[in-house]
Order: structure tokens, then sequence, then C-alpha cells
């Protein structure tokens, strides 16, 4: 959300106006957050599942 629209909302509806920016502001960190951390959980359970079969294949080598 960008300053312009901040500042539409502020000057057409007042308070209320920065509340709902505040609210769609919060709205879109969080969803994009939500993103990077199913990205981040991702990588960490392929390179979880890559140590396992490197321990386990060392374990049944000898």
């Amino acid at each position: 959300m960008g300053a312009d629209s901040v500042i539409q909302l502020a000057s057409d509806f007042g308070p209320m106006g920065l509340m709902v920016a505040y609210l769609m502001w919060r709205e879109l960190r969080t969803e994009k957050l939500s993103r990077d951390r199913i990205e981040t959980d991702k990588a960490l359970a392929a390179s979880m599942a890559l140590l396992t079969a490197a321990i386990t294949g060392m374990k049944s080598n000898g």
C-alpha cells in the first residue's frame, strides 16, 4: 500500500480512513510473512529429508 493511498484515505475519511489503511497494511504484511514462512518451511523440510536419507544411507552401508 503506497503513501498516496494512505493520504487519500486520511483526507477522504479522516481517522477511520487511517484505521482502514492500517488494517489493510497489516493484512498484506501478514500474507507476505505467511508466504515467506511457507517457502522457508519447504526448504527446511527438503534439507531434513536429504539429511535423513544421508544418515540412513551411512548406517546401512556400514
